[in-house]
């Protein structure tokens, strides 16, 4: 399956670069129709990099010295999300977006604590949900957090296993690969469908719902789109190596995948017609893309000319382990004070005490040395007030 073919490429792939000196080039503004995230080992390891969509200003995101893999944006491109052995076992991470054009982020949070690999993270439409692969309960199988309240529970496919999850746009289905073939489960009812009578793997819904792309093997493994309900399956690549991890553009004409060039994966895009095909990198081994979800990647970033409204939002992640992100609002220039207390009205941290311009803003809180239990954030802004509660589990 997919986790486990990423894992064993990773682990028995070595690959050395030398004398090669990598330099951005341009700025990440969306040539090509948006911005892709991959992963690539041309440093060492497998670290995370973005690209514009015609394959220009390749830039290295992480630096971890880690192996990161398994790449899914939130539906409102403010969050990624991915798989990491930064903390000696694969977890799943969450990075903020502070600004996609200059690949800048938060630093990665841990969002599960298991003993066993947490890998093939997907977003739910609406972003308080996680769906990935997981041994958590003694067997491979996916299974869903709730991203507020971090509450863990698996999503029974049964009579088949299942893996490598994918929702719907609409958030009442999930895809998922079996065995059998590709599969949809409604996550109310718990209903199952069989879309596909052969193995099949990497299902990736397209932005409106209406098709599913998956990989499937002919005389390689290539990539296919079938729509929803299970008809007009058709094939789109042709190579004569392995196609694989299909991911849709924003606007569902096209897809980027990893495809094999001469022995060496690479970043590929082609349109869903099967024509329009482009290979975009060629510095070392690149892997996994994701499509992220905004053609115009500045509509997500801080701008003058973007109406803020006053907003506390809900820490992220939570409940958290040792760190926590606090995002705001502020509609207008004004002081401001965003305090930690705790359940006795004590303050214990203060986050910020100065005055800031209107805009978003993302304040990291380290609480590495506080006891497990539920604390309160508050900002203040002029007459502006408004307090959330947070949870710390160790």
């Amino acid at each position: 399956m997919k986790s486990i073919k990423l894992l064993l490429i990773i682990l028995l792939t070595t690959v050395i670069i030398n004398n090669i000196i990598f330099s951005k080039t341009g700025e990440l503004d969306g040539s090509g129709g948006g911005i892709i995230a991959f992963i690539s080992d041309r440093d060492g390891t497998k670290e995370i990099y973005l690209m514009n969509a015609d394959g220009s200003s390749q830039t290295q995101v992480t630096n971890n010295n880690s192996i990161n893999l398994g790449l899914d944006w939130s539906n409102d491109g403010k969050h990624l999300v991915f798989c990491s052995n930064l903390d000696g076992n694969f977890e799943i991470y969450v990075m903020d977006v502070s600004d996609i054009t200059t690949a800048s982020f938060s630093e990665p949070v841990r969002i599960t604590h298991n003993t066993v690999m947490d890998l093939s993270p997907t977003y739910s439409p609406d972003g308080l949900n996680l769906a990935f692969d997981s041994q958590c309960n003694g067997n491979p199988s996916i299974v869903i957090m709730n991203l507020v309240n971090g509450n863990i529970m698996p999503l029974d496919t049964s009579p088949v296993n299942g893996d490598q999850p994918s929702w719907s746009p609409l958030g009442n289905k999930i895809a998922f690969a079996s065995v059998q073939g590709i599969y949809t489960i409604t996550t109310s009812s718990k209903d199952l469908e069989q879309l596909t009578f052969v193995y099949s793997v990497v299902p990736e819904y397209s932005p409106d719902g209406t098709q599913i792309a998956y990989v499937a093997t002919e005389a390689a493994e290539d990539i296919f789109i079938i729509n929803s309900d299970g008809t007009g399956n058709h094939r789109i690549t042709k190579s004569a190596e392995n196609d694989f991890v299909p991911s849709w553009s924003p606007d569902g004409n096209r897809l980027v995948y990893e495809g094999t060039v001469l022995g060496v994966d690479q970043i590929c895009v082609i349109d869903t017609d099967g024509t329009g095909y482009q290979q975009i990198t060629s510095l070392g081994v690149n892997t996994g893309p994701a499509w992220y979800p905004i053609t115009e990647p500045n509509s997500v970033t801080k701008s003058e000319n973007i109406p803020f409204e006053f907003k506390l939002f809900q820490n992220f992640p939570n409940p958290f382990n040792s760190s926590t992100n606090i995002r705001y609002h502020l509609g207008h220039k004004k002081y401001v004070f965003l305090r930690v207390f705790n359940l006795m009205g004590k303050v214990i941290a203060t986050l910020v005490n100065e005055e800031k311009p209107a805009g978003a803003y993302t304040v990291k809180f380290d609480a590495t040395k506080l006891s497990t239990g539920i604390y309160f954030y508050q900002l203040q802004a002029g007459d502006f007030s408004e307090t959330k509660k947070m949870i710390l589990m160790r």
